[in-house]
């Protein structure tokens, strides 16, 4: 690759800078800690890795998608093998897109830049998206005027070998950063990442471990002071003297009893276990840590998060804040950097967004940000493309899409209509008022002629053993039938069914049904 890159970029011409002169055309390096940090604190300190662990590990799990704008502000996700989606998915042939986050995340975490070279082929489009280390990458600043190369021109690559720095233009080279307000650029070109601000921090915690290692080896003491009353009068003697105790009382002999003669006194002062882990010193130094890089400690397993509450409830608050925070400030830098700089080279109207929804903390919020939209659907309220939209599915076309699904036990009334109107004729009363079962027209609660044949024919197929088995059935039927849109109406309206009418009525129906059915019965047992 660095072979490819000298080739091509190694004569690239050089042009003025647009900041402070003497900083145009110089090759510059940010800096030389990113190597330091990571192997004194990502490589040795188990609370920056953990951290970044799981914030590296987080940023991947909402997947990049690449949608493609219409006119009318819609959009749909471009095809399986679009070379954007292609691209996203592998950037190179050593990664997947979960790599690329992940690797993205941790030279952010670290330094807070990451850098990636283009790969094109020869009719200039990206196929490719390869690592540059970020303490091998400095800024060519720029003063010109020309909006293509205002204020940074490219970039230098030195490489590996040492071999000399390759100029690379800013269009080749794909970059995120968090701004270091000190930088020459004011902070659009230049990065400034959490462990760079946790340095002392992160130095002490070391050293605090270092102590507490260097005590536990040496019996978790300070000092051992072995008095001798006979005088010591070269260095030599006091060497065997302390050689001689380690070796009968040190490593695996510790513990053993110790003989000794009266001339010989052993004191020591040392740290009882609590002590040797200085709480207070490890507790700040967890949570300034966590803090900076906006991870949870609970979710680390950090004592200082752990103390608070470890049960599932806080736990899965905590998931649900760091994705909303964190992880949500992490998505949308991503997603700008990329349709800036990346997107744009495949169509104006071709942008990419991070998909929360798929995110297992957020599945709970969806769930209640959706639930006023699919009532409303399931009521018939809202259409299916406006569901669809808050579904964050494709649309459908007009014909089918804008339409409204009204359940069919319901009943569209106009909001002036009385619910006495729906009542069968002679009971037009407000519900609850009903006139007395003696007061009432038998004809006016019965069910008609119509409404019994119809019952009739639909129970024929049931099978029923007598006639009087089969009216029963029916009557039943039609009365249910006749009251069921009054009943749907007054839970809609919430007002009182009309019960004694219906019940009276029923009776008057199924009476002379049960004398029937009594009768055939005394029949059949004579």
């Amino acid at each position: 690759m660095f072979n490819w890159l000298r080739a091509r970029f190694g004569s690239a011409p050089r042009v003025l800078s647009m900041v402070a002169n003497w900083l145009s055309n110089a090759v510059w390096l940010f800096d030389t800690k990113f190597l330091t940090l990571t192997q004194q604190a990502f490589q040795q300190n188990e609370v920056v890795y953990a951290c970044l662990r799981l914030l590296s590990q987080s940023v991947p799990e909402a997947p990049l998608i690449s949608y493609k704008m219409k006119n009318n502000n819609e959009r749909s996700p471009l095809d399986y093998d679009h070379p954007l989606v292609k691209l996203i998915r592998r950037p190179n042939r050593l990664m997947t897109e979960y790599e690329f986050w992940e690797l993205t995340t941790l030279h952010m975490g670290i330094v807070g830049r990451s850098t990636w070279w283009k790969e094109r082929d020869f009719m200039g489009h990206t196929i490719g998206l390869w690592p540059m280390r970020p303490d091998r990458v400095g800024p060519i600043y720029s003063d010109t005027n020309d909006p293509a190369t205002n204020v940074l021109w490219g970039w230098s690559y030195l490489c590996p070998d040492g071999s000399g720095q390759i100029s690379i233009p800013a269009d080749d080279v794909l970059f995120f950063n968090f701004p270091d307000p000190t930088g020459e650029s004011g902070g659009m070109v230049e990065g400034y990442g959490p462990l760079q601000a946790l340095a002392r921090q992160v130095a002490a915690d070391n050293e605090a471990t270092k102590f507490v290692g260097a005590l536990l080896a040496n019996y978790a003491a300070p000092t051992v002071l072995l008095k001798v009353k006979a005088p010591i009068r070269t260095e030599g003697e006091a060497t065997l003297i302390k050689q001689k105790f380690r070796q009968e009382f040190g490593g695996a002999q510790r513990g053993t009893p110790a003989v000794l003669d009266a001339d010989t006194d052993i004191d020591t002062i040392g740290f009882n276990l609590q002590q040797l882990e200085f709480p207070d010193l490890r507790d700040i130094a967890e949570s300034r840590l966590a803090a900076a890089l906006g991870v949870p400690a609970i979710l680390v397993g950090l004592k200082v998060g752990l103390s608070l509450g470890n049960n599932r409830a806080s736990i899965t608050e905590q998931r649900s804040y760091f994705a909303e925070t964190t992880l949500s400030n992490y998505w949308r830098r991503y997603q700008d950097g990329i349709n800036t700089q990346l997107a744009i080279e495949f169509g104006d109207d071709i942008v990419c967004e991070f998909d929360s929804l798929q995110v297992r903390a957020l599945s709970l919020q969806f769930a209640d940000k959706i639930a006023p939209i699919k009532s409303a659907f399931g009521a018939g309220g809202a259409t299916r493309n406006e569901y669809r939209a808050a579904m964050h599915l494709p649309l459908l076309p007009p014909e089918t899409g804008d339409i409204f699904l009204v359940p069919r036990n319901m009943i569209e009334m106009p909001k002036d209509k009385e619910i006495a109107q729906l009542l069968p004729p002679g009971n037009t009363l407000p519900p609850g008022q009903e006139k007395p079962a003696s007061e009432q027209p038998a004809a006016s609660v019965m069910p008609n002629e119509e409404m019994m044949q119809k019952s009739v024919k639909a129970v024929a197929d049931f099978g029923y053993q007598t006639d009087a088995e089969n009216e029963l059935a029916a009557i039943i039927a039609a009365m249910f039938a006749t009251y069921l849109p009054i009943a749907e109406q007054v839970l809609r309206s919430n007002a009182t069914f009309p019960f004694t009418t219906f019940r009276n009525a029923l009776r008057r129906a199924i009476e002379p049904v049960l004398v029937k059915y009594a009768l055939e019965q005394a029949v059949r047992e004579a």
